[in-house]
């Protein structure tokens, strides 16, 4: 059986010393329609953030979904969001781009169209 997603978010912030960790479950192999990251720092329990649709297979391999995600989150952690909410807010952010922003320009991998217009 697996390990549950925030106790090894709790045991990477751990070994690592980082003061908060975000653990992504969306490459994970399961049979879910819905994926569940977890959250840990030091000074609170690890927990598992709020289902999100997992998202239709043409956005799977989206360019830039990490770094968009990362963005989000240290903008709402600068502007003073408490971690748990912060990562709730960037991880529905980038649900919603992926849901009405990504494309194919090409051949390649799909992207997010930050300036096209939504779907």
């Amino acid at each position: 059986s697996q390990r549950p997603l925030p106790d090894i978010a709790a045991e990477i912030a751990h070994h690592t010393g980082v003061p908060m960790i975000l653990l992504k479950a969306g490459h994970t192999h399961t049979t879910h329609d819905t994926i569940q990251d977890a959250i840990a720092a030091p000074d609170m329990p690890p927990a598992l953030l709020s289902p999100l649709p997992r998202q239709p297979l043409h956005t799977h391999g989206v360019r830039g979904t990490g770094c968009q995600l990362a963005s989000a989150l240290t903008a709402l952690l600068a502007s003073g969001i408490p971690f748990p909410q912060a990562a709730e807010e960037a991880r529905a952010d980038l649900a919603s781009l992926l849901a009405t922003r990504a494309f194919s320009p090409g051949k390649g991998r799909p992207v997010i169209g930050h300036f096209s217009r939504p779907k």
